[in-house]
């Protein structure tokens, strides 16, 4: 009797502890799979028009050391971002960061969107700025000096898709 007793609480406390493991392993799942995603307004300030299962939130970068930069006939430095994998309908709230190997935390114009479409948008650097404890100097910089640092645009964008 006892040795039957000893092996039945030791059955039981297998299959406790399996169940145990399958609970939280389910928990973790219904988590992961009920990720909520909510948009209170829209690039113009609205209360979304499309209901929630239409939006996507995506995000990518233009590639550290691999993003094309030119210069325009002001001096400005720039370069284009391909959304278009996304999938967007209309032009979504696009959030921007440039990257890089140095002084890119300077940068001016690397957290504006300009000539955003639902495929795309431009981002323009027009310089940077040099700080120390005597003063504070702009400086602008060529498309050479952003491709020498590997400048990149890391980017987020939240849109509809339907």
């Amino acid at each position: 009797y006892i040795t039957n007793n000893l092996s039945c609480r030791s059955q039981l406390t297998e299959m406790f502890a399996a169940n145990l493991l399958l609970v939280l392993c389910a928990g973790v799942f219904l988590t992961v799979v009920n990720g909520d995603i909510k948009m209170i307004t829209d690039r113009y300030g609205r209360t979304p028009a499309n209901p929630e299962p239409c939006i996507r939130t995506c995000g990518g970068s233009t590639g550290y050391g691999n993003t094309t930069w030119r210069n325009d006939d002001t001096g400005a430095t720039l370069t284009d971002v391909d959304i278009a994998e996304c999938g967007f309908i209309a032009p979504p709230i696009v959030t921007t960061s440039v990257d890089g190997a140095r002084w890119h935390s300077r940068t001016a114009g690397g957290t504006s969107v300009y000539q955003l479409t639902k495929d795309s948008f431009l981002i323009i650097l027009v310089g940077y700025v040099h700080f120390d404890y005597r003063n504070t100097k702009y400086r602008t910089f060529t498309a050479d000096y952003a491709n020498k640092y590997s400048y990149s645009v890391m980017w987020q964008a939240m849109g509809y898709i339907c």
